[in-house]
């Protein structure tokens, strides 16, 4: 594992802080009815936990921007697919970040291993750029 990664790892777990959350998401997108990829609508961690709750949500286990992450994955994943509003959304998110068997989620391990998946390595080298710049 590279030294950035590791040195993040010391500071956050294996969680999302405010920099890798906001890269992450930016990377996100939708296709459009014409099959365009859209990028998504970016959120604060602010107004996912108002959406939260506006539908009356409360997470026991996010640890810093782990719903925020969270969020934005249903969005770009499921909205319009499998979930039909932003209750059900919201509803998602906590399922992930309340899951019993992973208590937080695991979204920040599943975003890495994605990255390390194939994603594509020059992703994985800006990721660590994140990481490492918003430790110095």
């Amino acid at each position: 594992m590279p030294k950035p990664m590791k040195r993040y790892l010391s500071h956050y777990g294996w969680n999302f802080n405010k920099a890798a959350c906001e890269y992450a998401v930016s990377k996100m997108w939708k296709e459009d009815a014409q099959g365009n990829k859209k990028k998504i609508e970016q959120k604060t961690k602010e107004q996912v936990y108002e959406l939260l709750r506006k539908h009356g949500i409360e997470l026991k286990h996010d640890e810093l921007y782990n719903a925020t992450y969270a969020w934005h994955m249903v969005m770009a994943d499921y909205f319009g697919v499998s979930v039909d509003d932003e209750r059900h959304a919201a509803l998602s998110v906590k399922a992930i970040i309340d899951d019993p068997d992973k208590p937080g989620g695991n979204v920040f391990s599943h975003w890495y291993w994605d990255i390390l998946d194939g994603l594509c390595y020059a992703d994985y080298c800006r990721a660590l750029l994140v990481i490492h710049w918003n430790l110095c």
